[in-house]
């Protein structure tokens, strides 16, 4: 066990400190401004993130693979509250801070267990006023279950309550307020005259706060699981995910010497991946490029190390195909999701596009994809494209 500078404990079979969030969030603006899980998750800075794809990974079907061991017995619901991704870098960061002091802390496990255990009190609350059964065959396990609940809730205050870290001690002042309401329903109140409402009340207030708390706990046992990197958010820097990016500039900058100093707003940053079906172009590109910088936007983790641009929107367009249900064929429905990414697209957006233009011509298809790619290099995006012929390179990246 390794002491930190900053008196913490680091336990050797937990990623090293490097994996861990390296930046202070604590200005006392930030300190103020984050003090309970829902402000942690507040939408004001919300980045727009529209996906056209009926892709399982990225339509919110499965779990992606990168969280599949940690996230088995998860459905739907996590995986589409997981992508959050915001715009303001202190709230970024404050997520980051609590996953890393989670992980810190060595008992991540231990949390999800008393996480899942805490659960009880909304599903003894569930079975007492609706179950079917007769209230005194169903009241015995009701009453089981909301005990349980509220030993596992008083667990979870007396961990994030006793830490020494300011925004963890934060949580865990919530946390207790809302163990203290929830004991106010002992076995004899709840037996003789429950008060329905408060009951309901408190049951929806139980299931938004651990479901928050459920966020934290998988992208922790996520980066415990190897793999994941506490991410940068340095604006100074270029904000490359690795090495081997292509960077798109106008024609008569391409023809001067490559290795000259690039020039912010003569360069973009971006990526067109050419080859045959099946080569992973879409997997292994576009969808792991797209879900690095969600995760990274949303919690400051991802599995990709380095720095990260904050852009201010995420947009993905896979292949389009004929939309029976409101009539409109391949090239309609393809115009109709590009048209959704560029009317919420702002100064700073991350465009990823699955064949582009493939519904039409591949001369207009060119062009179609060179049009956007102006537009949205003129409002600073990071762009990456697919497609299948050399030709799109010469057409993307010169204009010619």
């Amino acid at each position: 066990m390794l002491s930190l500078p900053d008196g913490t404990e680091h336990h050797p079979s937990h990623p090293a400190p490097d994996k861990l969030a390296a930046e202070s969030i604590f200005t006392r603006a930030s300190f103020y401004r984050f003090q309970s899980f829902e402000s942690l998750f507040d939408n004001s800075q919300a980045a727009p993130c529209l996906i056209f794809s009926d892709d399982k990974d990225l339509s919110g079907q499965t779990i992606p693979s990168c969280l599949v061991s940690n996230c088995k017995e998860e459905t739907k619901d996590l995986w589409q509250q997981l992508i959050k991704p915001c715009t303001d870098k202190e709230q970024i960061l404050a997520r980051q801070h609590v996953i890393s002091q989670l992980i810190l802390s060595g008992k991540v496990q231990q949390l999800s267990d008393l996480k899942d255990q805490a659960r009880n009190f909304r599903s003894g609350v569930y079975l007492l006023l609706n179950g079917e059964e007769d209230i005194k065959t169903r009241l015995p396990r009701a009453l089981a279950l909301i005990n349980s609940g509220q030993e596992a809730f008083k667990k979870l205050s007396v961990f994030f309550g006793s830490s020494q870290d300011t925004l963890i001690k934060a949580l865990g002042i919530e946390i207790k307020n809302l163990a203290d309401r929830i004991n106010k329903h002992t076995v004899n109140s709840l037996k003789s005259s429950p008060d329905v409402m408060t009951l309901e009340a408190d049951s929806q207030a139980s299931a938004a706060l651990l479901l928050h708390l459920n966020k934290f706990l998988k992208i922790s046992s996520a980066v415990l699981s190897g793999g994941w990197h506490a991410c940068q958010f340095n604006q100074e820097k270029r904000a490359y995910y690795k090495d081997g990016w292509c960077i798109s500039c106008p024609a008569s900058i391409s023809a001067k010497n490559p290795s000259a100093n690039i020039v912010q707003g003569d360069y973009r940053a971006g990526s067109l991946y050419v080859g045959a079906n099946g080569s992973g172009k879409s997997e292994r590109g576009l969808k792991q490029t797209f879900l690095i910088q969600a995760f990274a936007q949303s919690f400051g983790y991802s599995s990709a190390k380095g720095n990260f641009e904050i852009h201010d929107g995420l947009f993905y367009l896979d292949r389009a195909g004929t939309n029976h249900e409101i009539n409109l064929s391949a090239f309609g429905s393809e115009m109709s999701n590009l048209a959704s990414c560029l009317k919420y697209s702002a100064s700073n957006p991350l465009f990823c596009w699955d064949e582009g233009g493939s519904t039409t011509s591949s001369d207009c298809r060119f062009q179609l994809v060179r049009a956007v790619q102006v537009d949205q290099n003129e409002r600073g995006d990071v762009h990456h494209f697919t497609t299948h012929t050399t030709d799109a390179m010469r057409v993307v990246v010169t204009g010619r």
